[in-house]
């Protein structure tokens, strides 16, 4: 009801992941928090619901800085 989750890590493979991975993988699991409110029988649907939102924000997040740097540069 709080929003209150455990992590775990597997630390002994983070050196093997990008930081883009790394950073596909913490987001997918958080998605995980929020989503388990709606957990139906399996975890198939949550999964895929996690994934999809994880795309999501990276894709937000890439898309907001390419506007930024594709901005006019104000006149002084």
């Amino acid at each position: 009801k709080y929003l209150q989750s455990t992590i775990r890590i597997n630390t002994t493979m983070c050196p093997d992941q990008s930081d883009e991975d790394l950073e596909w993988i913490v987001i997918h699991e958080l998605g995980h928090v929020f989503l388990n409110e709606m957990r139906e029988p399996g975890i198939e649907h949550e999964e895929r619901v996690a994934s999809h939102l994880a795309d999501a924000f990276r894709w937000v997040r890439e898309a907001e800085k390419e506007r930024k740097t594709k901005a006019p540069v104000a006149a002084k």
